[in-house]
């Protein structure tokens, strides 16, 4: 389908990394329309050919990144304010992307992209010379505790590579459980890509980008618990306290510098084999409760 076709495409791209000649080439890529795999993809070899000190030829790197900036995709965007935000002091000054940096921030100031206006601001204390400091997130969606149940609750996912079924912790994490019930229940989750696999590590799904960028307008508070992150459990993505949204993730294998740090919600009960066997691209078909 498209989106596989867009990820084995992006690996081709991201094979370019290095390699100072197809700069141009890579270039063409930074576009918001094409698949987010492809521009992803090429902003990464960009910028890994500008940090293995590989950069040569007629396009000077600045130039780029102002491209990427302008494209107004927050994939694009993280990456290039990432980049820009561990620049060393003394080479700060090859980058004068601080005002237009500053004018994309209100941009991305709603719960929706987090992630990029977090980046773009550390990438914009940097290039001031300024200690960043983290915002401290106020999470926007009050909890529903209209059906509250502490009896169990399974929900099952139909992917591109088999059946899997987790439990859920109704106890341990409420606001988690009840809003991740409520998306299954809508078919939020119904067609949406792996987008990011680590082998032995993690595979992670419910972007609606299917790059890892995307979440809906709201954040729920963190609910971090005693459980153990052992094998097959389910946590919410964030990238700090009480910014969890619609994202989720499966561990392989135990991880506990997870622990503390990202809400553990679910334990998977049947198919860890097919977790095991998701790649990149794979996709969640359907997803449907099937105990409460």
């Amino acid at each position: 389908n498209t989106t596989e076709y867009a990820y084995q495409r992006g690996n081709y791209i991201r094979a370019l990394e290095g390699v100072s000649s197809e700069i141009p080439f890579l270039t063409q890529f930074l576009d918001a329309t094409l698949d987010a795999p492809i521009s992803i993809a090429a902003a990464e070899a960009l910028i890994a050919t500008k940090e293995y000190d590989k950069w040569e030829g007629p396009v000077a790197f600045n130039d780029v990144v102002e491209i990427g900036l302008e494209t107004d995709d927050p994939s694009i965007i993280s990456l290039f304010s990432l980049h820009v935000s561990q620049v060393p002091e003394e080479r700060i000054g090859e980058y004068p992307v601080l005002e237009l940096m500053e004018a994309k921030l209100p941009v991305f100031e709603g719960m929706e992209f987090t992630e990029t206006y977090l980046d773009l601001q550390r990438a914009i204390a940097n290039l001031k010379r300024e200690e960043y400091q983290a915002p401290d997130f106020q999470y926007n969606h009050p909890p529903n505790f209209k059906n509250f149940t502490t009896d169990p609750i399974s929900v099952q996912f139909n992917t591109t590579k088999g059946t899997f079924a987790m439990d859920l912790f109704p106890m341990e994490a409420p606001l988690t459980v009840f809003d991740f019930v409520s998306k299954v229940d809508s078919g939020y989750y119904h067609q949406k890509p792996v987008h990011r696999v680590v082998p032995a590590f993690v595979i992670q799904t419910g972007c609606k980008r299917g790059d890892g960028w995307g979440s809906e307008d709201y954040t729920l508070r963190s609910e971090f618990n005693s459980i153990a992150y052992r094998t097959g459990v389910v946590g919410k993505a964030s990238v700090g306290k009480d910014t969890e949204g619609v994202q989720w993730f499966v561990v392989h294998n135990p991880t506990p510098h997870l622990e503390m740090g990202y809400t553990a919600f679910a334990q998977v009960t049947e198919g860890m084999d097919v977790v095991r066997n998701i790649v990149q691209g794979d996709s969640v078909l359907t997803a449907q409760v099937i105990k409460r």
